[in-house]
């Protein structure tokens, strides 16, 4: 739908009196080339901003802002303790009360504005433009910056969002405006990522203490072949569990988890989603040990690991093994995989152990790339136009930074 503008009041000082100006059926809207609406970092947006009116109408300027930020926002409640002093009184008063305390961080990392018609906002403030009535198209083309993050709005504590907004600039400081949403899907090729085609393994013991037993123990062992996925492919993990622990194992399984970091200036907040589950079939008896083989298909609208561009959300990937011993808490064992966009196009001896190394451009293609893009939402993107040039950044990286430590303080 496009912003329509019935009528407007202008109150004339000078006069002391209202004058009603009647702009009517006012219309803007804004098309994207191909009614696309999913894009990825470095591809140009095409489209026009059509403006239809159906009498003359006083203008400034019209532009088109595309404008892509992220937010973090979540209250907590917190004990605080006030000292009183009761009137008269030399004796003080501890009273102790519970306060939600706020946590918001914000960052912008696109904001680009395009000039179609007249002026800009920072233009001349006298002159004007009288658009007469009709249908009038302005044609836009825009190249997205390569250092974006992927579309996210799953989540109820932040999100990463992008808008392109048709401003029409009216006499008396007014604006007319229409936005309209769009998605970007991020790119994380794994070729880039040192050591994520070589098999990873984690294992854990743990000791039980029987005042009969010293020895009572379970032994957790996870392995993945590799630990760089795309979207689509099958991640196959073997898990053994050796039980020494005295009792029956009622229960193994494995999940296939997302963790979010919310990131302030002085707070973390920590989300896990079990994005996929699996169990094994049977218990495992006391001086028994099972070794099983299974599988996760990695879901197809999955953000890339990490969340590159974006520096206050950071998404992570890790495979889980679960063991639950009889009258005991479960024990778990986990393996970090990281998710990409790009199969693998070099064998893995190829791949330098040093990501700077690497060079820092490369002139192939995204049509011979080999890369597959998979959209956040559900509009599909379009296939990438072979003139398009791809440029890897090793500081947009996330797997170079440490992981970010939750604060626990209250």
């Amino acid at each position: 739908m496009g912003a329509k503008i019935v009528l407007y009041i202008i109150l004339d000082v000078q006069r002391k009196n209202i004058v009603i100006h009647y702009i009517m059926g006012v219309t803007i809207f804004i098309n994207f080339e191909n009614n696309l609406t999913a894009f990825y970092p470095g591809q140009t947006i095409r489209g026009k901003v059509t403006l239809q009116n159906d009498s003359d109408a006083k203008t400034k300027g019209l532009t088109l802002i595309f404008f892509g930020e992220t937010e973090v926002y979540w209250t907590e409640s917190a004990a605080r303790t006030d000292t009183v002093s009761p009137h008269r009184q030399p004796q003080q008063t501890s009273l102790r009360r519970h306060v939600q305390r706020e946590y918001r961080n914000q960052e912008t990392f696109l904001c680009h504005e395009i000039l179609l018609h007249g002026h800009s906002a920072q233009g001349r403030k006298d002159e004007e433009f009288i658009i007469s009535p009709g249908i009038r198209e302005y044609p836009f083309a825009f190249q997205l910056p390569m250092a974006l993050p992927s579309t996210f709005t799953e989540s109820a504590f932040g999100f990463v969002k992008y808008t392109a907004e048709a401003k029409l600039s009216r006499s008396m400081f007014r604006y007319d405006r229409f936005e309209k949403e769009f998605f970007i899907n991020g790119i994380l090729d794994l070729n880039f990522i040192p050591n994520v085609f070589l098999p990873i393994g984690q294992d854990k013991r743990v000791e039980f203490g029987w005042p009969c037993c010293s020895d009572a123990y379970m032994t957790l062992d996870l392995k993945l072949e590799k630990s760089g996925f795309v979207p689509g492919e099958q991640i196959r993990f073997s898990g053994m569990v050796l039980n020494f622990s005295l009792e029956t194992i009622e229960r193994v399984w494995a999940t296939f988890t997302q963790t979010v970091h919310f990131m302030t200036f002085d707070r973390v907040k920590t989300t896990t989603t079990d994005l996929l589950f699996t169990s094994y079939g049977s218990p495992v008896p006391y001086r028994d040990v099972i070794d099983w083989n299974d599988s996760f298909a990695v879901p197809s609208s999955l953000l890339p690991s990490g969340l590159a561009g974006c520096t206050i959300i950071h998404v992570n990937y890790q495979i889980n093994l679960h063991a639950k011993p009889s009258g005991h808490d479960f024990k778990t064992v986990s393996a970090k995989v990281i998710i990409g966009t790009g199969p693998c196009s070099l064998h893995p001896s190829a791949i330098p152990p040093v990501l700077e190394t690497q060079p820092s451009t490369s002139n192939t293609s995204m049509e011979n790339s080999g890369i597959v893009f998979n959209p956040t939402t559900e509009h599909e993107i379009h296939q990438a136009q072979s003139s398009t040039k791809m440029e890897y950044n090793p500081s947009l990286n996330p797997f170079l930074e440490s992981e970010p430590e939750e604060n626990t303080d209250s």
